[in-house]
């Protein structure tokens, strides 16, 4: 014999569900439907609803749908010297209008910025500066306003070495694990000028 869940009654006999009652497939959909500020609010709430909000299979359906919902006739400027504007345009190519504006989450170290790839609304950057490009790069998904500052440590040395390294990076989307990877190739040269070296 199975027992109906009994749905919570309140002090005068009337039965209330709330909104933690529900099925976390309906409080998902629920969320789906949100702007991206409201989103951001309510993942403060509490932390199922962090965690839910947070989750890749969540991150994922919300960029799946913002790519299908995307209007193709838009474009996003970015700004090559964000000391003078803070931010990226998205804007009709129809109709030039701006369809929404996305505030620059970070600084770089000569004030300047280059779109090197995007992946799905997902956007690499790094700064414009000969001296300093490619060394540190920006991963920005300006829709969900979410950044991260990715450091290249440990090719630093070669980095600062123009004359003895060459470097080319990439982004691209993994199946597999339902991720996005960011992958630099750094070519050194030797003594004697040859691009593999030791």
């Amino acid at each position: 014999m199975s027992i109906a869940p009994v749905a919570p009654v309140s002090n005068n006999g009337v039965s209330t569900t709330t909104f933690h009652d529900l099925p976390e497939e309906t409080t998902a959909e629920i969320f789906s439907r949100l702007s991206v500020k409201d989103l951001i609010k309510s993942s403060s709430v509490n932390k199922a609803w962090y965690s839910l909000i947070n989750s890749p299979s969540f991150f994922s359906s919300q960029i799946r749908k913002a790519v299908n919902f995307c209007d193709d006739n838009a474009v996003l400027i970015i700004p090559p010297f964000i000391s003078h504007q803070n931010y990226c345009s998205l804007i009709s190519a129809d109709t030039s209008r701006v369809i929404e504006k996305f505030d620059i989450p970070f600084v770089t170290k000569s004030g300047s910025l280059k779109l090197i790839a995007q992946v799905d609304g997902m956007l690499l950057l790094t700064d414009l500066h000969i001296d300093y490009a490619s060394r540190e790069l920006y991963l920005w998904n300006p829709f969900v306003r979410r950044h991260r500052v990715l450091v290249s440590s440990c090719f630093k040395r070669l980095l600062d070495d123009r004359d003895k390294s060459y470097y080319v990076v990439g982004m691209g989307y993994d199946k597999g694990t339902d991720d996005y990877k960011v992958i630099r190739i750094v070519y050194v040269q030797d003594g004697k000028g040859k691009q593999f070296g030791p």
